[in-house]
């Protein structure tokens, strides 16, 4: 089943009864037209981050957050028009199910939530050991990789290249996100419940780009709920496919998956700093080894192999992180 997060819609005027008194005319678009906008003082239920409209469109941006007590499902096929409903209470606007369906998606989140307990895995026990565990495979070219472990952000962004433009996809601790945002979806939900939840989200953002990872033709609402195709599969996999190329260094007692000369001048770098990244930083400045605008660049390398000296990564380590990554690759196609 196809599940999805925040939806960005384009929908044809003539479809929809708008209550125009709810909106006021605020600026010009790219033709000199009047666009409106939702009044300041307008109530925008929960889930409702955008709206916006002109002579010839509606531009509708929502995310599962309109479901309430039922977010954790997220949006599918069998409960997408609740969007409708919360609308309609909320006396904004009034289309059909079928039109709304038939409208074109400009960005689209698929997500998936990973329960973490119900992994066959003694190493990874909560969202932190997910991103350390990730942030160990050894990178495709063309993908940059930024991991978050602190209390207050446990996550991990992988984008790739492309010919034009990149793509993302993000993993991060769900309850941790919620707390720290104040989200107010708290109001109907407990944020307990997750805890053990590791979410991936994988996002298009061009009309090809979701044409091509859902495998479908068109980019209509209902085409993309009824895709044969996963983006959040996809990217994992294309990430994760390096995953045969981790092993142990004997010599050292860990996971080599750099140049090995490299690996070891960073790892004496380390060394001499006491493991302290900051350290590392404010070395690399004063020397000139490189600037305040490359450094998050310069730094990665040293971050990457302190995660995997910190890992302590044996053998049957390898193992289980290889069964691992099938594991999830397999629960994000369901």
């Amino acid at each position: 089943m196809i599940r999805l997060d925040t939806i960005k819609q384009k929908i044809p005027l003539e479809y929809i009864e708008i209550n125009d008194s709810l909106f006021e005319a605020k600026s010009l678009n790219d033709n000199n037209k009047l666009t409106y906008h939702l009044k300041r003082d307008s109530f925008k239920p929960i889930g409702i981050s955008y709206i916006q409209y002109d002579e010839h469109y509606l531009i509708l941006e929502y995310s599962a957050k309109v479901l309430k007590e039922h977010y954790p499902d997220l949006l599918t096929y069998d409960n997408i028009e609740l969007v409708l409903s919360v609308l309609d209470d909320a006396q904004i606007l009034h289309i059909k199910i079928d039109d709304f369906l038939r409208s074109n998606c400009l960005i689209v989140d698929n997500t998936k939530n990973i329960n973490i307990k119900g992994l066959n895995s003694k190493l990874v026990n909560n969202p932190i050991d997910c991103v350390n565990m990730l942030s160990m495979i050894p990178k495709p070219n063309k993908y940059i990789v930024y991991s978050h472990t602190s209390n207050h952000n446990q996550g991990i962004e992988i984008d790739k290249r492309l010919a034009r433009g990149s793509r993302r996809l993000i993993g991060y601790g769900k309850r941790v996100e919620l707390e720290r945002n104040n989200d107010m979806i708290l109001n109907y939900i407990e944020p307990e419940q997750f805890t053990d939840v590791f979410r991936f989200e994988a996002r298009t953002k061009t009309f090809k780009q979701t044409r091509d990872y859902f495998g479908i033709s068109d980019v209509s609402l209902r085409s993309i709920l009824n895709a044969p195709k996963k983006p959040v599969k996809i990217y994992f996999d294309d990430f994760t496919k390096r995953i045969k190329d981790i092993k142990v260094d004997y010599l050292s007692g860990t996971m080599k998956y750099i140049q090995y000369q490299k690996y070891i001048a960073i790892k004496s770098i380390l060394e001499q700093h006491h493991y302290n990244i900051d350290s590392v930083k404010a070395w690399a400045l004063t020397n000139r080894f490189t600037t305040k605008k490359e450094l998050s660049r310069f730094i990665k390398p040293y971050e990457e192999v302190k995660i995997t000296l910190d890992s302590n990564i044996t053998n049957n380590d390898v193992k289980e992180y290889k069964a691992l990554i099938k594991e999830m690759s397999y629960q994000l196609s369901n």
